[in-house]
């Protein structure tokens, strides 16, 4: 379903540029917003809470991981990216706080600051030809990347 602020004939040119381009596409995904975890510890900490191996974190790989009840039901899908000593985590925007939450709670004693990110960060897509090499910043560091054939992550 269109924006309300997008006419009829301005979504079929978008759409239409972004299926004829041969540059890539950079397409802003609102309902989907950023939590950044600092800390020496983040990597081990969310080892143990996330359904992916978070050791192969890396600032040119982003890991897609879900969080899950101890009885391995669903919670929270994520998509995790490294820099530094933080990882950014992209999930749904109106499940931001709850993710917040129990993430918190399962600190404990964990060295890490967990705080939704509010510095005009946003999430986006980006699409690109099919056999074309993209130019991408991950975490304000520049790297050359395959592009995978429908999208990449960004």
């Amino acid at each position: 379903m269109p924006r309300p602020h997008l006419t009829k004939a301005m979504t079929r040119r978008t759409l239409k540029t972004m299926t004829t381009t041969d540059k890539p596409v950079a397409t802003r995904l609102l309902g989907r917003s950023l939590l950044a975890l600092e800390g020496a510890e983040t990597v081990n900490f969310l080892q143990g809470l996330v359904s992916n191996d978070t050791t192969r974190l890396a600032p040119d790989r982003a890991l897609f991981a879900a969080l899950l009840t101890p009885q391995g039901k669903f919670l929270h899908e994520l998509i995790m990216a490294r820099s530094g000593d933080s990882v950014l985590i992209d999930s749904e925007a109106a499940r931001l706080a709850d993710l917040q939450r129990r993430l918190t709670l399962y600190r404990l004693r964990a060295k890490i600051a967990i705080a939704p990110v509010t510095d005009g960060t946003v999430v986006a897509v980006l699409r690109k030809p099919k056999g074309r090499r993209i130019r991408s910043t991950v975490a304000g560091r520049s790297s050359s990347i395959r592009a995978w054939r429908r999208s990449a992550c960004v």
